[in-house]
């Protein structure tokens, strides 16, 4: 029931914040060719390369310096920067539906 309420929240929220047209990620669906390498570089290589730096790396030298509660928020926001820029940091993307056409 809570996930219910919680994508039905999204939903209303994401109407309210702006969506632009054109995103930069959309620059990589030009050609089939191309939507087919960032999909595969999507679901092979970028997580792996992600899960090394963030988790592997920054995480860990961070809690040791700062402790758990600030690098797990740091190393949240270092991520969540670098995949803003995809979609112009438009917060209506982000939700789990916004995405798709629904309107």
């Amino acid at each position: 029931m809570g996930g219910l309420a919680l994508s039905i929240g999204l939903q209303l929220f994401a109407r309210l914040l702006p969506i632009p047209k054109d995103l930069p990620m959309d620059q990589f669906f030009r050609t089939p060719r191309q939507a087919w390498l960032l999909s595969i570089f999507s679901v092979t290589l970028a997580p792996l390369i992600e899960e090394l730096f963030f988790r592997g790396f920054l995480y860990p030298v961070l809690a040791r310096r700062l402790g758990m509660v600030a690098s797990v928020f740091l190393t949240a926001l270092a991520f969540a920067s670098i995949h803003g820029a995809q979609l112009t940091y438009a917060g209506g993307r982000f939700s789990s539906f916004s995405s798709l056409d629904l309107h």
